[in-house]
C-alpha cells in the first residue's frame, strides 16, 4: 500500500503482485532521500505500524493494529462459524424480515 504514486506498473501486474496507491508515474524518484525504516507512516489519513495487518481488495482498504490481531481473528472466526451453520434459505428469511423492518421503520407501506 502507497499513499502516493508508483510506477512499473506492467512488471507488477505480469508477477501479480497486489499494490494500492493513487496512481501513475513514469519517472522514477530519487533513491537517497529521507525514508523510514521500521516506523509508522499515514496512508490516506490512517496510521500503519511495523506488525499492523493491511487487508486490500478492489473495494477498500482496511488496517488490523497489531494489538487487535487477537480479537479480529476471534470475531472472524466466530462468523465464519455462524455462517457455516447457517443455510442460504435461513439466511435469506432473516435478511428479508430486516430489510422489510428497517423500510417499514422508515415509513413504507406495503400494498397487496
Amino acid at each position: 500500500m502507497i499513499d502516493g504514486l508508483i510506477r512499473d506498473i506492467g512488471e507488477i501486474r505480469d508477477i501479480g503482485f497486489p499494490v494500492f496507491a493513487r496512481g501513475i508515474i513514469p519517472k522514477p524518484g530519487g533513491k537517497f532521500g529521507e525514508g523510514l525504516f521500521h516506523g509508522t507512516v499515514t496512508c490516506g489519513g490512517v496510521c500503519v505500524s511495523p506488525g499492523d495487518i493491511v487487508i486490500a481488495d478492489e473495494e477498500g482498504i482496511a488496517v488490523v493494529p497489531v494489538r487487535e490481531i487477537a480479537a479480529c481473528h476471534a470475531a472472524a472466526a466466530a462468523r465464519a462459524a455462524k455462517d457455516a451453520a447457517q443455510s442460504l434459505d435461513e439466511w435469506e428469511k432473516i435478511h428479508r424480515a430486516s430489510v422489510m423492518a428497517i423500510l417499514t421503520e422508515k415509513g413504507l407501506e406495503q400494498h397487496e
